[in-house]
């Protein structure tokens, strides 16, 4: 029936897949593998960022590294990052599907679900929390320490784990053929939504009224540094250029997001048996699964300090990658507010 929220029947592919859904499901790989390259460059590069630095820098305990202020919000960035990478290698399986022309039951099938269904959410819930931390950091001046940040990536994937859990413990068959990939099987459509769906459309909505709001504060300019200094000029325009480049957040999260979102309900309200073109379902697939080589893009672009390791960009009021920081007792180095 049009207009049904779990529609049947929509999931089984009749016969072996057609040259051009082949080759639909080859270009999701090569955006899966676009990413998994991506994330894990990154996160390689940033361990081994973090390690030098921290041999070289011996002049903060540890106790004073954990209530230092972290505007840069380097823990969420490797949250979101690693989940990036766990939904890319979810698409590595469908090699197999396109081999084989067609998706079989399995270990393969049930890996591809899972791992597919852990990076969404995980994505979801990273994405959100960056924007709630650039919301705190720019519109309330909030200290946000690196203890705080690493309690909430903590968080992030304990929830993941109890959704994940909580909607796939006890159901046979949960993983299992979609058409052309697995995922949570249509038999299950209820935990399809409360068990991925739900998490991203409300991360979703969440982010883009965040950023609406401080961009419009922005334009106002009321997004100011709380203290007086001859630097606070310097401070306003650094302020200013974050909150720009950090509106692509929501933009790329949109991008890759909104195609599926489009897709499932357009299927949704499509008439039983008279499912969306393969062509629309395959393309939305691979946008999403550009996200970790677009995030890598935008981290480039909006983090410099992340990616090139660059201490002289980083101003003596503690602006890493973008974020203004509180400003802490002088240090001797340059690099000491670095996030890495």
């Amino acid at each position: 029936m049009a207009g049904s929220f779990c529609p049947a029947n929509r999931d089984h592919h009749a016969g072996l897949f057609s040259f051009g859904e082949r080759l639909g499901i080859f270009m999701t790989i090569l955006a899966a593998l676009l990413s998994i390259v991506s994330a894990s460059g990154l996160l390689l590069y940033a361990i081994l960022r973090r390690i030098k630095r921290r041999k070289s820098s011996r002049r903060r305990t540890t106790r004073h590294s954990r209530s230092r202020s972290d505007a840069s919000g380097f823990s969420l960035l490797i949250s979101l990052v690693t989940a990036d990478l766990i939904q890319a290698m979810g698409g590595m399986p469908s090699w197999r599907w396109m081999l084989d022309a067609q998706v079989m039951d399995g270990p393969s099938c049930t890996f591809q679900g899972a791992f597919l269904n852990v990076g969404n959410v995980a994505i979801a819930l990273s994405s959100l929390s960056i924007a709630v931390h650039t919301f705190v950091v720019l519109v309330l001046h909030w200290r946000v320490t690196r203890l705080t940040l690493r309690i909430v990536v903590g968080s992030i994937w304990v929830i993941t784990a109890i959704i994940i859990v909580a909607c796939g413990r006890g159901r046979s068959g949960y993983y299992g053929d979609t058409g052309y990939w697995c995922w949570i099987t249509e038999e299950h459509c209820p935990e399809r939504v409360v068990g991925e769906y739900l998490w991203m459309w409300i991360a979703f909505f969440i982010m883009i009224g965040l950023y609406v709001y401080m961009f419009f504060m922005m334009l106002k300019g009321t997004i100011r540094t709380q203290r007086n200094s001859e630097k606070e000029e310097e401070e306003v325009k650094e302020s200013r250029k974050m909150a720009y480049s950090m509106l692509f957040y929501p933009a790329v999260y949109l991008f890759c997001l909104a195609p599926v979102s489009i897709s499932r309900w357009l299927d949704w309200s499509r008439a039983s048996g008279n499912p969306l073109p393969p062509a629309a379902t395959l393309f939305s697939n691979t946008v999403f699964s550009l996200s970790g080589f677009l995030n890598l893009i935008l981290f480039t672009i909006t983090r410099p300090t992340l990616i090139t390791g660059d201490s002289s960009s980083v101003s003596s009021v503690g602006d890493v990658g973008g974020f203004a920081m509180e400003e802490e007792a002088p240090v001797k180095h340059t690099h000491g507010a670095s996030i890495l």
